[in-house]
């Protein structure tokens, strides 16, 4: 193994020129063979005569492998891979992990990685090519793959010829000084894109300010009460057209456009969000000077300065469209009332007008049909009493409905029994049904024999509707009526099931609209003006319950009526 002292004695005795590591430690090295400069040596070291090589090269030795610098010594080639590695002390075996037998003849390539700088390992080459020396920091890499900066220094070492004979390299580990400036560098950048960024932030809160719908300002109320304007956007005058007021100016000019009677009341909710310290919101008229009446909303957000001064933040926009819209809608919504009253007044009237000649149609035709007519003119009277019965059904719908929109409807609470309203309902309906060839049944428990709290003809009305249309809709087969109280009894479920041609979900909450049926064609089929089920709704949530359906296209119905109708006992 060739050692430092080795490759000196392969050089002979030389001048002991210094150079200095990076941290300013001297470091001898060969230079060229000289007699003179060998007596020079000794009389620097002060050795005896004949004994200057191998103290020299123990003193070189020692240097070499006790300073703290990484220190390697590379041969001169220079055609690639480029200079060999001959040998290397302890200290940069502890700094790469990489021992003397390791790299020996080996480029120092191999401490590079993908992530040295190019830059820096080109500026490294063309120095060798010159032989001068050269100081670079460089990203290099530990046998065990982690990454750490090197402050690199190349001395050339020249024989008596002048040429290059080998490349002394000290390197010293900088990477906590590295990481510093890396960490400074960050700091920096990060420093410069936060100013940058708080710069363009002002500017754009700044345009937004000025250019965002309405205006913003900022009024400072003086313990002494006395008002300033500290802040505000070009758009506030404009609002209230007077002329600019510069910033610490009196307000004054705003208020004096401002209608009398809304000044009073925005000046209040003003006064006592300045004392709670709460926001508040006005709305009021101003007298624009070129756009004429103006309605403009002011909300604004208050708080307490350490000198006892109230600040108020606010922002101020137009809504003179919004106002006019809701007058406009306002007006609207009261002609549509009126329409509507008219419209059912006329109906109301309507349908008195009609059914007055029509009992008389319908009592004539009662007596013509027993006055011993001929079959065919039998046919004809019981045509005649279907149709004007029909009709009859439809005027007193539109009148019963005319009768609701006109004003709340009235709800008795009166004692009464289910099985009593039962059985009326079922004496108008059973017939109608048998006439159609369906069966119709009642079921009830003993419950509905109990006294309840309700309105005994309001239920029946609706009972009527709801099973008129359960034998309207079926063809054929069973309508039936069911009762079931709820477990605390306070609640009862009357409900109307048929058999017939069923609902699909997409009609279900249709139906309940006035003058609705499934489909046009249902109206000439099964006849009816299609208010049964709108008044039923009505008159259940004016009783404080309600109506659903189940059903399914060719399944049939099931309505359910639910009302509250707590026991009589438990009223009293």
């Amino acid at each position: 193994m060739e050692s430092l002292a080795a490759l000196y004695t392969r050089y002979g005795g030389a001048e002991n020129r210094s150079t200095q590591t990076p941290n300013h430690a001297p470091l001898l090295y060969p230079v060229r063979r000289s007699f003179t400069h060998r007596k020079r040596g000794e009389r620097i070291l002060g050795l005896p005569k004949g004994s200057h090589r191998m103290h020299l090269e123990e003193v070189i030795a020692f240097i070499a492998n006790h300073i703290d610098d990484s220190v390697m010594v590379c041969d001169s080639v220079l055609a690639p891979p480029g200079p060999r590695i001959l040998w290397c002390n302890p200290a940069f075996t502890a700094m790469t992990g990489y021992t003397l037998d390791e790299v020996r003849g080996r480029s120092p390539r191999l401490l590079q990685g993908p992530d040295t700088d190019r830059a820096a390992l080109d500026a490294i080459s063309e120095a060798l090519r010159q032989g001068a020396p050269v100081r670079q920091d460089v990203l290099n890499h530990a046998k065990s793959g982690a990454p750490m900066w090197i402050d690199l220094g190349i001395k050339p070492v020249r024989d008596e010829t002048g040429r290059v004979a080998f490349f002394v390299a000290l390197q010293r580990d900088v990477t906590a000084r590295k990481r510093h400036e890396l960490d400074h560098k960050t700091a920096l950048e990060s420093l410069r894109k936060h100013i940058a960024t708080e710069a363009t932030l002002n500017a754009r809160i700044t345009s937004l300010a000025q250019n965002a719908p309405g205006a913003l300002y900022q009024i400072r109320v003086e313990p002494s009460g006395r008002r300033r304007l500290t802040f505000h956007t070009r758009q506030l005058t404009e609002l209230f057209g007077v002329d600019e007021i510069p910033p610490g100016g009196d307000p004054a000019p705003l208020y004096a456009h401002i209608e009398p009677e809304d000044f009073h009341r925005a000046f209040g909710a003003a006064r006592a969000s300045s004392a709670s310290l709460t926001p508040f919101r006005a709305e009021y008229r101003v007298n624009h000077p070129v756009r004429g009446r103006r309605w403009l909303a002011t909300a604004a957000t208050p708080r307490r300065e350490a000198d006892g001064a109230i600040v108020f933040d606010g922002h101020v926009t137009d809504i003179s469209e919004k106002m006019r819209a809701l007058e406009d809608a306002t007006a609207a919504r009261a002609a549509a009332e009126a329409a509507n009253l008219a419209k059912t007044r006329f109906l109301a009237n309507m349908s008195h007008e009609i059914r007055t000649p029509l009992n008389g149609i319908l009592g004539m035709a009662a007596l013509l049909e027993r006055a011993g007519l001929t079959p065919p003119q039998q046919r004809m009277v019981r045509t005649i009493l279907a149709s004007g019965r029909e009709l009859l059904a439809v005027m007193s719908e539109v009148l019963e409905l005319s009768c609701l929109e006109d004003g709340p409807v009235t709800v008795e609470r009166a004692p009464f029994t289910l099985r009593d309203v039962l059985k009326r309902v079922a004496r108008v309906q059973r017939p109608k049904a048998a006439a159609k060839g369906l069966s119709f049944g009642v079921s009830f428990g003993a419950d509905a024999a109990e006294s309840r709290i309700g309105d005994a003809q309001r239920i029946a009305q609706v009972l009527h509707h709801l099973v008129d249309n359960a034998i309207k809709f079926t063809a054929a087969g069973a309508v039936r009526v069911d009762v079931v109280t709820t477990p605390s009894g306070e609640e009862v479920a009357i409900s109307v099931s048929d058999t017939g041609v069923g609902i699909d979900a997409g009609h279900q909450a249709q139906i309940f609209e006035d003058f609705t049926q499934i489909d046009d064609g249902d109206t000439r089929r099964f006849g009816g003006a299609g208010l049964g089920l709108s008044i039923s709704r009505r008159l259940a949530a004016a009783m404080g319950g309600a109506i659903s359906v189940q059903s399914a296209p060719g399944a049939g119905a099931s309505f359910t009526l639910r009302l509250p109708l707590p026991p009589a006992a438990q009223a009293a």
